[in-house]
């Protein structure tokens, strides 16, 4: 009720304030900003932003607006209408937003038509450079760079500290090495809590300390499980000028806001001496090698022949272990499927839309017509009804029938997710950029994922690493599109080897392996930490013969 007063009181004042005077109208709705329900603003002020930027022709503004709540289908009449006109300002940014929607829109034939000059493709955010096939490697490292530089470091004013910030401040008086992790995701909504809330469990409690920051504020619910267990690991806190601590890990990267990229600067800043780790948030080069003292991979995420394009130090885990540490072993999983196939064949691809390209969904296709007598279909997540006409737009195309093609909504409660995916057969991993958390959830029910590991970037190489991590990696980690078919059909026609995968992943899955091997992957990160501190140290005793490796990977 308050929230439906509110939005109309807030609605008369902006049309009120638009007739006579547009700043003021912004500067009301800024201020009631102010009033936030689990640090974002409600829906009804999201609504009268929308309202405000429609009356006053802002489309990029609302346009941004749109994206935000993945109504992609409204947002591109908006933002063509503004390139259209040459004179517009923000015209690389609004093509670059252009691009995005309709890659989410699974509209190819319109992405194939825009333009993506050097100066567009330089207003890509850095996780947006990492999803795009238009953007090389190299060019994605420039991207963050240049966006580490142009987030400022803040002012003293801007931050919470004061000038006797050290006299409350919890100082370590154990000795131990205190490690905090930071991220705006400490709640039971995003995937990085659901993945890390056993993980924590398994630092030597002997030598570490541990806390956590929720950057965004306290966890928005205080009684949610992740949070829960992570409190039996550590304790959180609300500043990092609260506590002493010797690494500060952070798993946000360019992932968040920039906010995030702040707080790290301006700790970074006050604490040169200690460790910045990197880890989990952002799968990319962070394009800087003067920030973060390392930034956690795996030897098939970043392999040696692309190592160049990484100009911050690495923790590389090798061996057959993934970096991408997950706490699926803990939870009470769907049983992998004892069948060898369901009937109707049913590949899956659960992956967000604008994840998919044009050439792997042909290659779908292509698979599908090759397997009409084994009677396969495809199951896909939607992202609304733009995307589904754009789809099946294609299919038709292709010669495929419209009724072996599902769509999927998103299913917020975790367990029927999990239940639902546990249904399939295979999972069909995006090239451009893959599965991460859902190509874990797939592999824990038992679901072969395939994969390829022709791309460069570290994002595309992601379902190589996790298959790796369960032995997988001969079967179902593929050279190019035409092999990756050739699985997808192998795995529909012969029965009798698609059973001896699904075997072979249900034991492992069952008796552990290095992808579920969470007490194993804390210890090879302590021991990276651990070296890390040594080398920091002895960088800075100004003996050169004890420096020299302050350059080099960490490999555990």
């Amino acid at each position: 009720m308050f929230i439906s007063f509110l939005y109309l009181s807030l609605s008369a004042q902006v049309a009120t304030l638009l007739q006579t005077n547009q700043t003021s109208a912004v500067e009301e709705l800024l201020k009631t900003t102010l009033i936030k329900s689990n640090n974002s603003p409600t829906p009804s002020i999201l609504k009268a932003y929308e309202a405000l930027f429609a009356h006053t022709n802002e489309r990029v503004g609302l346009a941004s607006l749109l994206i935000d709540r993945e109504a992609y289908d409204e947002a591109i009449p908006h933002l063509t209408a503004h390139i259209s006109d040459p004179s517009n300002p923000f015209l690389p940014r609004a093509t670059s937003m252009l691009y995005r929607c309709n890659i989410a829109a699974c509209n190819f034939q319109a992405t194939s038509s825009i333009s993506l000059p050097p100066n567009v493709i330089a207003h890509f955010h850095p996780f947006e450079a990492l999803k795009y096939q238009p953007v090389s490697l190299s060019e994605a490292t420039e991207i963050a760079r240049n966006f580490c530089a142009w987030v400022p470091l803040p002012t003293p004013s801007q931050t919470t500290q004061t000038k006797n910030k050290n006299k409350n401040k919890n100082k370590n008086k154990n000795k131990k090495i205190r490690i905090c992790y930071a991220s705006p995701d400490f709640n039971g909504h995003h995937p990085l809590a659901f993945l890390l809330q056993d993980v924590f469990k398994f630092h030597n409690t002997s030598k570490f300390e541990l806390f956590f920051l929720n950057t965004q504020g306290p966890p928005e619910n205080e009684n949610c499980p992740e949070v829960n267990k992570m409190k039996s690991s550590g304790s959180f806190v609300t500043s990092l000028d609260e506590i002493e601590i010797d690494v500060l890990v952070d798993l946000c990267g360019y992932a968040g806001t920039s906010q995030n990229l702040e707080l790290v600067k301006s700790w970074k800043n006050k604490n040169p001496h200690k460790l910045l780790i990197a880890f989990m948030g952002f799968p990319g080069s962070l394009g800087v090698g003067n920030l973060w003292d390392y930034n956690v991979c795996d030897e098939v995420v970043v392999p040696r022949g692309l190592r160049k394009h990484y100009p911050e130090k690495l923790i590389m885990y090798g061996g057959g272990a993934s970096y991408f540490v997950n706490s699926h072993n803990f939870f009470n999983l769907p049983s992998p499927s004892t069948e060898e196939t369901s009937t109707p064949f049913t590949y899956c691809c659960h992956n967000r839309a604008d994840k998919i390209d044009l050439k792997t969904l042909s290659t779908w296709f292509s698979a599908l017509r090759r397997t009409t007598d084994s009677n396969t279909t495809l199951s896909l997540l939607s992202s609304g009804p733009a995307m589904q006409r754009n789809v099946l737009k294609c299919a038709m195309g292709e010669g495929v029938s419209l009724d072996r093609i599902k769509f999927v909504d998103i299913l917020q409660n975790r367990s029927d997710h999990l239940k639902r995916l546990s249904t399939t057969d295979l999972f069909l991993d995006t090239p451009v950029y893959n599965a991460h958390t859902l190509g874990v959830d797939a592999l824990s029910v038992g679901v072969p994922l395939v994969t390829t590991n022709s791309g460069e970037k570290w994002a595309s190489r992601v379902g190589a690493s996790l298959l790796h991590g369960v032995g997988l990696a001969e079967e179902l980690v593929c050279d190019d599109l035409e092999s990756y078919e050739d699985v997808m059909v192998r795995a529909a026609v012969d029965s009798a080897w698609f059973g001896g995968v699904r075997r072979k992943l249900g034991g492992v899955v069952n008796a552990g392996s290095l992808l579920f091997d969470c007490e194993s992957w804390v210890k090879k990160f302590e021991t990276g930490v651990e070296i890390g501190i040594a080398r920091k140290t002895e960088s800075e005793s100004g003996d050169k013969s004890k420096s020299k490796s302050k350059d080099e990977d960490i490999y555990v």
